[in-house]
């Protein structure tokens, strides 16, 4: 859940009405509404807000937790950690997938789910498929000599 809080006291504080907002082109009425609600609000809003009060977002908008206290991200469950940990320290090379399109094509598999296979967005897939320079980890590279039945040296071209 997000709180406008910080943001509606500072108006309060310096006695700024909130149809400033409006009248100023930072938002529309419907968007003014939004935050009296504390409903999302798009980050292009926040941005000029940001920029016409010179506050930093933390002073605009917060995050609350279940109990409606504000979140500080030390209490991440374990398997947020772990993802995060997998992800960022997992070693990555720069590379590109030969004939990635014609292999995928050849057995079958869309776009979609080749990408399920490999555990991979479609937008990367596009990216292999076009030959272009991508990064690859271990893991996504065993999945690809898996699923196509071929060596390290079959498919990737190191850069």
């Amino acid at each position: 859940m997000i709180s406008y809080a910080p943001f509606l006291e500072f108006l309060e504080r310096n006695d700024c009405p909130r149809t400033f907002l409006v009248q100023k082109g930072i938002m529309s009425t419907r968007t003014l509404a939004k935050l009296d609600k504390n409903e999302p609000i798009s980050l292009e809003i926040i941005e000029k807000i940001s920029k016409e009060f010179k506050l930093p977002i933390s002073s605009i908008v917060v995050l609350l937790d279940d109990d409606g206290n504000p979140f500080t991200g030390e209490s991440m469950p374990d398997h947020f950690i772990k993802e995060f940990e997998n992800s960022f320290f997992t070693k990555k090379r720069k590379c590109r997938i030969r004939e990635f399109k014609s292999k995928r094509m050849l057995c079958g598999y869309t776009q979609k789910e080749i990408a399920n296979l490999i555990g991979v967005s479609p937008a990367l897939i596009t990216v292999w498929e076009k030959n272009e320079d991508c990064l690859v980890t271990e893991e996504q590279a065993a999945k690809i000599m898996e699923i196509f039945g071929l060596t390290e040296d079959d498919i990737i071209k190191e850069l």
